[in-house]
């Protein structure tokens, strides 16, 4: 039996994406396991799909690579189970700047850098928290 590498990744936007793609198809561990986070449940289970493409795709010489691809959302209650046992956690989550979304409730718009930062900090340290809890040992990288 092999080590799982798990890897967590929170915030798939383009940032979370990209990062999730490029671990994916450069890996040197042919057991990785790829946890995305998001907020948008449309969106994510689409990327984790083209994800999934994207490794079969890039397989040289029909080399079998065990990658596991998972999706779960902020508010998922297995969300500490998706955390135990990783060895990286990136955040990528943050706040679009200059676009509607729901913020505490209400449709939010962020125009200045001062007001992302106030509320990116807050999911920042929530994620941060779970971590500390659930993915002792795990490198927590902030993008």
């Amino acid at each position: 039996m092999t080590d799982r590498t798990k890897i967590v990744i929170n915030g798939a936007g383009e940032v979370g994406w990209n990062a999730a793609e490029l671990i994916a198809v450069t890996s040197p561990n042919d057991s990785l396991e790829l946890v995305l986070i998001d907020i948008p449940e449309s969106t994510l289970a689409g990327k984790a799909r083209k994800l999934k493409e994207v490794i079969k795709a890039m397989q040289f010489n029909n080399q079998y690579r065990n990658i596991t691809i998972t999706s779960a959302f902020n508010n998922d209650p297995h969300l500490e189970d998706y955390l135990e046992g990783a060895s990286l956690v990136i955040n990528a989550a943050g706040f679009p700047r200059n676009r509607e979304f729901m913020y505490k409730g209400k449709p939010t718009t962020f125009t200045e850098r001062s007001q992302l930062d106030v509320a990116n900090s807050e999911n920042t340290m929530a994620i941060a928290h779970l971590v500390g809890k659930y993915a002792k040992g795990a490198l927590f990288l902030q993008v």
